[in-house]
């Protein structure tokens, strides 16, 4: 018998950037792609430092993507 298994969400929790996500549309909330789940890991460290981040292949500029929005 093969004990518990160990799952992504179980790791890495739910936190404030995919409510955010939900609140402004984007594709990476939990609702679609999950993105944030890791990103609310990978960015935790620097929640209260500037940083700059870059995001690729965000939509065009005049449609106003939801994924910089959420950064915003």
């Amino acid at each position: 018998m093969i004990g518990p298994f160990i799952t992504l969400p179980s790791l890495l929790p739910r936190g404030d950037l995919d409510g955010l996500a939900h609140q402004k549309g984007t594709d990476k909330s939990s609702r679609t792609h999950d993105y944030m789940r890791l990103y609310e890991f990978l960015f935790k460290p620097f929640r209260d430092q500037d940083f700059c981040s870059m995001e690729l292949g965000v939509g065009l500029p005049r449609i106003n993507p939801a994924s910089l929005r959420s950064w915003r």
